[in-house]
């Protein structure tokens, strides 16, 4: 049924966002229509090798192997295309000699807009977690995996911060480590420092933003995170453990800065914790200006040109 839709729809491309189960139809497809393929890798495998691998040994033939399944979907395409350019290194990785066409994801800006919130409500929702009005609250949004690196984030927010520093970090979303994180923070003495909002529907995100006064992310495994990306169109810098794969994407003193160490990132929560609110709000204007270009139309039209591109090539392949 689904194929004689796509048929009576006849489309001219085929783009796969996903390397299994839909993207494999996607595969079929587009040689049973006979159309060119697009193909968007969002996930660096590599940090999730231990989900299904316990052991050392195994987990690089599971690394090797998804190596070569991302080579074989990439050898297909007429075009492949990554949120970073973090997706480049992984493809070299994986031994694709192709170009990449970096197009970073979008956000719905019209959505995540600090107008669109009832100042009241930020309020409430300050205080329904335990935030003084003079705390400075950081928060990082996403599933709560060990890819996303909370366990660091802990350590170092245990290591320098204290209570006396009036610096809070909120920590929304839900995942496999929740419990364990929880666990974490209660036994480094930081719990009364770190709230845990659990899991928050997306329709909810932008009072959750609101209520914060900047974003901080230790992950090393997103490729351009949506969620950070929700946080600064809501006008929260970042703070961000620096990644030498995907710099540029936090510029210091433009929307965030990257910190490389426990050492550093507490320099980095004083430094905005000590911002005359002015600037910081100055600083929160500027992120959101920061990431204007991420818009749909922008997307949009960066995606039409990949796709004529796409079109080219297997037009040229298959004379």
């Amino acid at each position: 049924n689904v194929l004689i839709k796509i048929k009576s729809f006849a489309p001219d491309i085929i783009h796969i966002h996903n390397e299994f189960g839909v993207g494999i139809s996607g595969v079929l497809i587009a040689r049973t229509l006979k159309v060119p393929l697009v193909y968007t890798l969002h996930t660096m495998y590599d940090d999730y090798v231990y989900y299904v691998a316990k052991t050392k040994g195994f987990g690089k033939i599971v690394t090797s192997a998804s190596h070569l399944y991302a080579k074989m979907l990439a050898s297909t395409a007429s075009a492949i295309t990554g949120p970073s350019p973090k997706v480049s290194e992984y493809f070299k990785a994986c031994g694709v000699k192709k170009p990449v066409h970096v197009i970073p994801n979008s956000v719905e800006l019209d959505v995540f807009k600090p107008e669109n919130v009832d100042r009241n409500d930020a309020v409430r929702m300050r205080r329904k977690f335990g935030f003084a009005d003079d705390d400075m609250v950081f928060c990082f949004c996403g599933r709560l995996g060990k890819e996303k690196n909370i366990t660091l984030l802990l350590e170092y927010w245990a290591k320098n911060v204290r209570p006396e520093d009036k610096i809070k970090l909120f920590i929304l979303g839900d995942g496999p480590l929740h419990e364990q994180h929880c666990k974490e923070a209660d036994e480094l003495g930081i719990s009364d420092m770190v709230k845990f909002a659990g899991r928050v529907e997306h329709p909810d995100l932008p009072v959750y933003y609101a209520c914060c006064d900047a974003y901080i992310t230790a992950s090393l495994s997103d490729t351009c995170s949506i969620s950070m990306l929700e946080g600064m169109a809501m006008h929260l810098p970042v703070l961000s453990l620096k990644d030498d794969l995907n710099v540029g994407q936090v510029k210091d003193g433009i929307n965030g800065y990257n910190f490389t160490d426990a050492d550093s990132m507490y320099e980095l929560l004083k430094k905005l914790r000590d911002m005359p609110k002015d600037e910081l709000a100055e600083f929160g204007r500027r992120t959101r200006e920061s990431i204007k270009t991420s818009g749909a139309v922008r997307l949009a039209n960066d995606l039409l040109d990949v796709y004529k591109e796409a079109m080219e090539v297997y037009k040229k392949k298959n004379k």
